[in-house]
C-alpha cells in the first residue's frame, strides 16, 4: 500500500466518521428538541440552555465521529470497537461537563465521571457498533 493510498484511506475513514457522527447528532438534537417542546408545554423547565445543548450534540457528533473514523481500522474486533467507542465518548463527555459547569476548574470527580461515562456508554456502543455494522471497509 502506497503512502498516497494510505492517506486517502485515512481521509475517507475520517469523512465517513464525521458523517455518521453528524447523523447521530441530528437524531439526538431532534429528540432533545421534542423533549424541550414537551417540557415547555406542561412541565417545569428542563434546566439546560437549549442552544448550548444543541452545540454539545453537534460538536460531540463531529469530534466523536472523527475519532471513530480515524480509528476505524481498530473496529475489526469487538474489543477494538469497544475501545474506539470509549475514546469517542470522551469528547462528548467533556462537552456535557462544559455545559453543566462551564470552565470551572477540573476536579477528581470530573475525571471519574468522564471515565465511567466513556466506559459504560462508549464501550457498549462500540461493541454494538461492531455487532451491527460488522467488519469495517
Amino acid at each position: 500500500m502506497s503512502a498516497s493510498s494510505s492517506t486517502t484511506s485515512v481521509w475517507r475513514n475520517a469523512v465517513w466518521g464525521v458523517g455518521w457522527g453528524l447523523v447521530l447528532a441530528v437524531i439526538l438534537a431532534i429528540t432533545a428538541s421534542l423533549v424541550y417542546l414537551t417540557a415547555s408545554i406542561g412541565a417545569p423547565a428542563v434546566g439546560l440552555p437549549f442552544g448550548q445543548l444543541m452545540l454539545v450534540y453537534l460538536g460531540g457528533g463531529l469530534l466523536g465521529g472523527l475519532v471513530v473514523g480515524l480509528l476505524r481500522p481498530l473496529t475489526r474486533s469487538h474489543l477494538g470497537a469497544a475501545l474506539v467507542g470509549v475514546m469517542a465518548a470522551v469528547p462528548i463527555g467533556v462537552g456535557v461537563r462544559l455545559l453543566r459547569y462551564g470552565l470551572a476548574p477540573w476536579a477528581d470527580k470530573d475525571t471519574w465521571t468522564l471515565a465511567i461515562f466513556a466506559l459504560a456508554l462508549g464501550g457498549v456502543v462500540g461493541w454494538r457498533y461492531r455487532t451491527i455494522f460488522g467488519r469495517p471497509s
